[in-house]
């Protein structure tokens, strides 16, 4: 029964890339899951945030009384550790006491797994969830895996760098397979 899963996840992915590759739908349009936002008990911001955008995008919507404390998740080096995301927070305005800080992940799935205590020790039942649009259908659904108790709001932060065209395309086509090894992994 695995195997038939994985080969039909597997088939469906690259039906995806493939269509993804060739099709003439803009990129950025089948990269998109955001949910409208709404006010909820936390907010979380993924690592992998080089440019600081989800960073901004999380200060934004805590500045907006959307929710009341900002967990920032990653382990490494700047841009991808929550200690670093948490220090340009606080030179962003985002004050100690709305920050909570995860550095030890190092994958999405980590993110989701290290990051529920928190969420949990919190009570939090509905989370913003801040990272790229090209990651927010993974990280959502890893999200919704991990801590099914909880509504997790999907929000994109924009980075006006992001690739374009064929660019984008094949950063999605790497985003579907990492998908489908999610799905695989039961991670998702």
């Amino acid at each position: 029964m695995l195997r038939a899963t994985a080969a039909l996840v597997l088939g469906v992915t690259t039906g995806l890339a493939l269509r993804l590759v060739f099709s003439d739908v803009p990129a950025q349009a089948l990269a998109a899951v955001e949910q409208p936002v709404a006010p909820a008990d936390a907010i979380l911001v993924l690592g992998g945030d080089l440019r600081f955008q989800r960073t901004a995008t999380a200060v934004r919507l805590w500045q907006a009384g959307l929710a009341p404390v900002v967990i920032f998740s990653g382990g490494g080096g700047e841009g991808d550790s929550g200690e670093s995301l948490a220090r340009a927070a606080r030179t962003m305005g985002l004050p100690e006491p709305a920050l909570r800080i995860e550095n030890a992940a190092h994958s999405t799935r980590q993110n989701m797994v290290f990051s529920a205590p928190l969420v949990r020790g919190l009570g939090v039942r509905r989370l913003l969830l801040v990272t790229s649009s090209t990651h927010l259908l993974r990280a959502t659904l890893a999200a919704r895996r991990v801590m099914p108790e909880v509504t997790v709001i999907p929000v994109a932060a924009h980075d006006g760098t992001l690739a374009a065209g064929r660019q984008l395309r094949r950063v999605l086509v790497k985003e579907y397979l990492k998908l489908a090894y999610y799905v695989i992994g039961r991670f998702v």
